[in-house]
């Protein structure tokens, strides 16, 4: 979770410390048109189009895809609960933000809590016990791993990174070495003479 200061200096005055990187959900929702806000996947949109911009290589990618997303699945868990707990109302996507660099999603304005819920023409107009957005499940539910192996251009085994291969590529390969060196079949020597047995190929496809 993000907590930022607050400092009061008298009736209804005081101040705020600013969160550097971070947007609203209701600029994510809306920034590219208003029909982008019922999308279920306007936050995925979103980090995507700033890791590319700030990320220059794939494995910055990499690591700033797996820091952002772990980091919004604890905030976001953190923030559904304390809400919860506090009764915190007037819970509207521009009281939302979320911190594009590091991933923290933290609630702003809170005016309306321990149950005092905005009202309008005697309805309440706020039901739910905290907010978890259809955008924040999908992005919380999104494979990264997918999006991260989609940044390598070639898929064959040989490219791939271990981690990467399947285990399907790893028992492929693994039985075919095991079959040549059944039969006494190698692939021709090395430059220091060394035989290149299925095995020798094996390890070279994993590294």
């Amino acid at each position: 979770m993000l907590p930022y200061k607050v400092v009061g200096t008298g009736c209804e005055q005081g101040y705020l410390e600013f969160v550097h990187n971070s947007t609203t959900l209701a600029y994510i929702q809306y920034h590219k048109n208003i029909w982008n806000t019922f999308s279920d996947d306007s936050i995925i949109q979103y980090m995507t189009e700033q890791i590319d911009n700030n990320c220059d290589s794939q494995q910055e990618k990499e690591r700033m895809w797996r820091k952002i997303h772990n980091t919004f699945i604890r905030s976001t868990a953190g923030y559904c609960v304390a809400s919860y707990v506090l009764g915190l109302g007037d819970r509207h996507p521009d009281n939302i933000m979320i911190n594009t660099v590091e991933g923290n999603l933290f609630h702003i304005d809170f005016g309306h809590f321990l149950g005092n819920v905005k009202k309008k023409f005697g309805y309440t107009r706020e039901r739910d016990p905290f907010v978890l957005t259809k955008e924040m499940v999908a992005f919380i539910n999104f494979d990264i791993n997918d999006k991260i192996s989609s940044f390598n251009d070639d898929k064959s085994p040989r490219a791939r990174a271990p981690a990467e291969m399947s285990l399907d590529d790893f028992q492929r390969i693994q039985e075919e070495s095991i079959n040549q060196e059944i039969s006494g079949d190698y692939f021709g020597d090395t430059p220091s003479g060394m035989k290149m047995t299925p095995s020798f190929i094996l390890f070279e496809k994993l590294c």
